[in-house]
């Protein structure tokens, strides 16, 4: 199918309805047919046999090709709403496929002004819609009649609830309308624009074509018979309790459905609320149909005898009328049918009862039904895409239902498009799986969401083939792999830093175990080995010394755990993880195409987490964070800069954070690294950027300016630390104290709980204190009475009481002993900057070394240049200089001399030659570079996979 149907397909997870049922008129068939007339030829009557609205319909009837029915109605008036247009809508009933169109003439008296058509290939009732501006009709465009024709020489359909003229997203395109998302196709002959149930490479060239079951391999023959047993080969788990046979049969009765001379008949069936003009009253299927469906599924189980036998009928009556409704394959104005938690235990209803389907004569309809709606829509696109969500709940029971299609010829070809369909979501779209390892869910890096999908779609959709014909492509599983290695460099001892993940604010329980795991029983991407080995070493360091099967298993092979050191950038979601031995340092900022912070109140785990990623770099070593919950005081995240808000004021109910820009990411170099981000979120902008060399990093700010932050305090925080997070009491300039306040005119050199050192240069105050802090969690584990609770709504931070802060009063505070040291910018600081240095878990001579060479004239680093331009830094054991560019610049401080764009650049001077690493500063756009050095050596340059380059570039001689 085009491309239409692909940017349509996409948009109907999104596109919401806006319905004005009570002001717009309606034609529904209970009362006569006024306005509508049947031509010579053809005759009107209404009906009770079929009925999508009420308990009758318009039944049309004709016998020559030249019949028309018209629609006679008081003059409407095309408008525009945001993102909804005035549509005609109607539903159609077909009882059996017609190869002619369907035509659709709107007027304005005998005036033309607008024609479409529709394919009429199907069975059951079809939501049917014109867009008038799809049309080229403007807006404010008069028009008062509809007229209907077919090319086909006699015929009977049903048309109910019909709409001249209502408000509504767009209809999107699908098998009846492919063209109304791409008025083109209006002019294409039929032979074109339809589409087929059997073959569905049928006007999509890009699917596998169909292959006629006696051509099928042996080898396929038995893969499929293997893929059948292993999905379909046991009990279906989608069964749910029920009370009793009666009230199992009185919920049946009491919706209406019933079967007349092998007709069914009843009440509306909706997938979602927000499908294109959706039957107001409709049963709902994820409420109230699917419940249903899986109690009948258990009963047919349960039940003996006659019960059963009338738990059987429910069931296929219950699945008829789906069908009937218009729930088939190629009916694309379903709308969202939500997250897919509830909808997943749909087809597992189904997989245990496919022969009662298939003797019932619907097992080929609801097969392709539940493939349609597991993502099938998408797989035929031809461009699929997905999210963490749809992997999760909806394309793992795709391999299921497609092979519970009876054609032989037609499972093994769609089995072919279920393998395209991975390759290409997961090989070659740039999301959910970004290039760089990340894994994004709501435009996010979501790890919390990107944890558990993964490993399920491994097991459920991935796994299974691997000694098919149908397993993912190398490319694609070079992809996964590289998702599990980033999340091997995310983790340390099974922990996510608190700044981390997209819902940030305290360490998250984390493995990458699994992922690992199912990638090493992969085998090798190239197929030659049944065991990834890097992936197995992966798995290794992940268990953390667990003892398991599989551990044993690979240790025997002589695998050993991974040591993961080094420098690691996830660009396309603004972090940096920089590790050695055992500790790791995590820089997270914000992007704005990738949403860069999530709160998501009723999960109370992040309520006041709104500054954990300004920019922020958190320190973990072994497994110390640092962080407690008791008492941590939510404005004070390392190396972060923003206001300090009261607690009641910095409470979030619901809340979404993106940057206002999209510069932001890093690079390395042989286990060195870059990173920066230029930071405008809300209530504070600056620049900030870090530079990692081996255990020492140095963090520079500059243009620190409040936006929505009127006398609040503005901080550089340098650490926060529970007392309880180690032994040692932190050291300024040397000597241990509870509190100190420095005025900044000279350096100052610190030590924090876990034994970091840190050099502050000359600027701004620098505090310290050891003391009890306090904060008030507005959550329920901490109310004092749970009976009591102020809460009404925490999405809209609806409390009992006004202001806010009064609700206090019905929570304990927490109390905690906490280290805490921050460079204060004082209020209102227009253009202020600060720039620090910490060696990371030093040894004592390391950090002796440190605190004596740091603040010489040849310190190991030395900063450059530090403005809203650029921040260099150089580290002289290595000879390597980094660069954060966040202009374009002619005057940069050597080795390099000028670059184009805004970027991130790191060099190692090797003395005939500079190796180098380049990131680009927006990784929406990947454009060339123009590099020019001191010396006059030049190179264009650009950055690829993972949005950086590494080369070494001969100096000019």
């Amino acid at each position: 199918m085009n491309a239409t149907f692909r940017h349509a397909i996409a948009a109907i997870l999104l596109a919401t309805t806006t319905p004005a049922w009570a002001q717009e008129p309606q034609a529904d068939f209970e009362t006569g047919s006024n306005g509508w007339q049947a031509s010579q030829g053809s005759r009107i009557s209404i009906d009770g046999t079929h009925y999508k609205s009420g308990a009758h319909a318009l039944l049309w009837a004709w016998t020559r090709p030249d019949a028309t029915l018209a629609y006679t109605f008081p003059t409407q008036k095309t408008a525009r709403h945001k993102n909804a247009v005035t549509h005609l809508g109607l539903w159609l009933y077909n009882e059996s496929p017609k190869r002619e169109r369907l035509y659709l003439d709107l007027y304005k008296g005998d005036t033309l002004i607008a024609s479409c058509w529709y394919n009429l290939r199907y069975t059951g009732w079809r939501v049917l819609g014109l867009n008038t501006a799809t049309l080229g009709l403007p807006t404010g465009t008069e028009y008062d009649k509809a007229i209907f024709r077919t090319d086909s020489p006699s015929g009977t359909v049903w048309i109910d609830a019909v709409k001249p003229a209502f408000l509504s997203a767009p209809v999107q395109p699908d098998d009846q309308q492919p063209w109304a998302g791409n008025p083109a196709l209006l002019r294409e002959t039929p032979d074109k624009t339809c589409y087929s149930q059997h073959d569905i490479s049928l006007n999509r060239h890009y699917l596998p074509p169909l292959v006629p079951a006696e051509r099928i391999s042996p080898k396929a023959k038995q893969d499929m018979n293997n893929l059948d047993r292993h999905y379909l080969g046991k009990p279906g788990s989608g069964g749910l309790p029920y009370t009793d046979f009666p009230s199992l049969a009185k919920t049946f009765e009491t919706l209406g459905i019933k079967e007349q001379n092998g007709i069914v008949t009843g009440p509306p069936l909706a997938l979602s609320d927000n499908g294109f003009h959706t039957i107001p009253g409709s049963i709902s299927f994820n409420r109230t149909y699917v419940p249903l469906l899986r109690q009948l599924s258990t009963a047919i189980h349960k039940e003996q005898g006659e019960n059963r036998t009338r738990v059987e009928n429910m069931y296929i009556l219950l699945c008829r009328h789906l069908l009937d409704q218009g729930h088939q394959e190629g009916s694309g104005n379903f709308g969202w049918i939500g997250n897919g938690y509830d909808y997943r235990y749909y087809t597992p209803a189904l997989y245990a009862h496919r022969d009662l389907l298939a003797r019932a004569g619907i097992l080929d309809g609801i097969a392709k039904n539940a493939a349609w709606l597991n993502m099938g829509h998408a797989m035929m696109s031809d461009a699929p895409f997905s999210s963490c969500d749809q992997f999760y709940n909806y394309s793992s029971h795709l391999p299921g239902a497609i092979l519970m299609i009876p054609d032989e010829a037609e499972r093994y070809q769609r089995l072919r498009a279920y393998k395209q369909y991975l390759d290409r979501t997961i090989g070659q779209n740039p999301l959910p799986f970004g290039r760089d390892g990340t894994a994004h869910h709501h435009t996010g890096h979501h790890l919390s969401y990107g944890g558990y999908t993964p490993p399920a779609m491994m097991h459920t959709q991935i796994l299974p083939f691997r000694d098919t014909e149908f397993r993912i492509s190398p490319q694609t599983q070079e992809k996964l792999r590289h998702y599990a290695l980033a999340c091997s460099w995310q983790t340390i001892h099974n922990k996510l830093a608190p700044n981390l993940y997209l819902r940030s604010g305290a360490p998250l329980d984390f493995s990458a175990a699994n992922i690992c795991l199912r990638l090493a029983q992969m085998g090798s991407p190239d197929g030659k080995n049944p065991v990834d080995q890097e992936m197995a070493s992966l798995y290794l360091t992940a268990i953390d010394g667990s003892d398991t099967p599989e551990a044993r298993q690979y240790q025997a092979m002589g695998i050993a755990p991974a040591r993961i050191e080094g420098h690691f950038n996830l660009n396309l979601a603004a972090t940096a993880l920089h590790r050695r031995e055992n500790w790791q340092a995590a820089a997270v900022g914000m992007l704005q195409m990738h949403r860069g912070l999530e709160i998501y109140g009723w999960t109370e785990s992040n309520n006041y987490g709104r500054y954990s990623r300004n920019a922020t770099i958190y320190l973990t070593l072994g497994k110390e964070t640092g962080w407690r919950r008791e008492g941590w005081n939510w404005n004070h995240w390392p190396a972060g800069t923003n206001p300090v808000r009261d607690n009641h004021d910095l409470f979030e109910g619901y809340s979404l954070y993106n940057n206002a820009n999209n510069m932001a990411g890093g690079t390395g170099l042989d286990g060195d690294g870059v990173w920066g981000n230029d930071f405008r979120c809300r209530d504070i902008a600056f620049k900030k950027s870090a530079y990692f060399f081996g255990n020492l990093v140095t963090v520079i700010t500059t243009g620190i300016t409040p936006i929505d932050a009127k006398d609040k305090q503005i901080v550089t925080t340098l650490y926060q630390q529970s007392t309880e997070s180690g032994p040692g009491h932190p050291l300024i300039n040397g000597t241990a104290s509870d509190k100190t306040d420095l005025d900044g005119k000279t350096s100052t050199l610190l030590t924090d709980t876990l034994g970091n050192s840190y050099y502050i240069h000359p600027g701004a105050p620098v505090r310290y204190s050891r003391r009890e802090q306090e904060w008030t969690y507005f959550n329920k584990r901490d109310l004092k009475n749970p009976q009591d609770n102020p809460c009404i709504d925490i999405r809209k931070k609806h409390f009992r009481e006004t202001p806010l802060a009064a609700n206090a009063k019905y929570y304990t505070p927490t109390r905690g002993t906490f280290d805490l040291a921050y460079i204060d910018h004082g209020t209102n600081p227009a253009g202020a900057s600060c720039a620090y240095t910490v060696c990371i878990a030093p040894t004592p001579q390391q950090a002796a070394a440190f605190e004596q060479t740091i603040a010489t004239s040849a310190p190991p680093v030395r900063i450059l240049r530090q403005d809203d331009t650029v921040h260099a830094v150089h580290h002289e054991p290595t000879k390597t200089t980094g660069y954060t560019v966040f202009a374009p610049c002619s005057d940069l401080p050597a080795p390099l001399k000028s670059i184009d764009r805004p970027g991130f650049v790191i060099i190692k001077d090797l003395g005939d030659r500079y190796r180098l690493s380049l990131a680009t500063g927006d990784p929406e756009h990947n454009k060339e570079y123009r590099l020019e050095f001191h010396d006059g050596t030049t190179a264009t340059i650009r950055p690829d996979h993972p949005l950086t380059v590494t080369q070494t570039i001969r100096k000019k001689q």
